[in-house]
């Protein structure tokens, strides 16, 4: 898990994070959240990926649970770092409306709805193409199995593109209001909506069958 934590990191250029963090698996239940990540008093960033589900997710999705959670790992280090961070050049002016509400809590909820609303808002192009890129270059016998399904079912005839990427990276997210807005469009048939085509990339994710690290 280790190397492949290491790995995902180095894309997004967050590579410093795993020797100020703590990356562990533990249980969070079967029905518990994929990730949680927190700041501890020491300044340490735990992030913790859930074993319980672990085993019935593909490597591309496991790839987007820590992905979203060095995000939050990100931001939490941005704060105390006086809003230097690599994922976003201006990350004090767009976070600063969140802020106010979100520093100093240690309240997983309250940081966890701040954190989803700056990464809705401000790092969707960015994690997207990231998350293209760590499964095209570390998974690539998966990047290819995925390419050859979407253009065989037609969802993608020209092959996967980062608009997949980002409807994975909406997984996790579903408590904005970006996602309320983009669930909101409506399109007429043949044409699928962006929520329609969520939820049917989502499903492809569950068609991958790579086990974590295999």
């Amino acid at each position: 898990m280790s190397d492949f934590v290491k790995g995902i990191a180095s894309f997004v250029k967050t590579g410093d994070l795993t020797r100020n963090s703590l990356i562990k698996l533990g249980s969070l239940g079967i029905n518990g959240p994929n990730g949680h990540t927190k700041m501890k008093p020491s300044g340490i960033i735990e992030i913790t990926i859930n074993r319980d589900n672990l085993d019935k997710r593909s490597d591309l999705v496991i790839a987007r649970t820590i992905l979203h959670e060095l995000a939050h790992a990100e931001i939490y280090a941005a704060l105390k770092a006086n809003g230097e961070t690599a994922l976003d050049g201006d990350f004090g002016k767009n976070f600063d409306k969140f802020i106010n509400v979100f520093y100093g809590s240690d309240d997983f909820n309250l940081g966890g709805d701040q954190h989803h609303r700056y990464m809705a808002e401000n790092l969707m192009g960015k994690m997207s193409e990231a998350l293209m890129n760590i499964h095209k270059y570390q998974f690539p016998q998966d990047y290819q199995s995925l390419n050859n399904l979407v253009k065989r079912n037609g969802d993608y005839p020209n092959g996967v593109t980062v608009e997949f990427y980002k409807n994975i990276f909406w997984s996790g997210l579903e408590d904005t209001f970006a996602f309320a807005q983009m669930e909101e469009i409506k399109t007429n048939s043949p044409i699928s909506s962006p929520y329609e085509k969520f939820a049917r990339d989502q499903y492809t994710t569950t068609l991958l069958t790579n086990p974590c690290g295999n």
